[in-house]
């Protein structure tokens, strides 16, 4: 949980000056009691493809996990069509468990997963 707050910055000592005003926001990060029930590795995963396009839904951007994320969002109680900016961490927590459930093997990367795919031999008919 992070606690915010805003203090208005005067015109003057931006050089050069605008008409704008700015303000310095304060964020004061406060750790939680408890960690989240899911894998970092898979929060990193499910985090990185949500915020990797900018602006998108989540319908499309979660396609780069390489699963059809339909039931992975509708299992986590997210709408398809929200935006990531607007998921809440307990959400992305949810959306990482139920990632996790369907990743063949959690351990490798989607990239890993096509490397030892593209080392197996073809197959040989005689």
């Amino acid at each position: 949980m992070a606690h915010a707050g805003q203090n208005p910055v005067r015109r003057a000592p931006v050089r050069p000056s605008c008409r704008a005003q700015g303000h310095v926001v304060v964020v004061q990060l406060v750790p939680r009691a408890e960690p989240l029930p899911c894998s970092r590795r898979m929060l990193e995963r499910v985090t990185e493809a949500a915020f990797g396009q900018r602006r998108k839904m989540l319908r499309q951007s979660l396609k780069s996990l390489g699963t059809d994320p339909l039931p992975l969002l509708a299992a986590a109680g997210i709408e398809p069509t929200a935006r990531a900016e607007d998921i809440p961490v307990e959400r992305f927590a949810a959306l990482a468990r139920e990632f996790a459930s369907k990743v063949p093997n959690p351990n490798l990367s989607q990239h890993a997963l096509l490397l030892r795919c593209s080392n197996i031999p073809p197959n040989k008919s005689s």
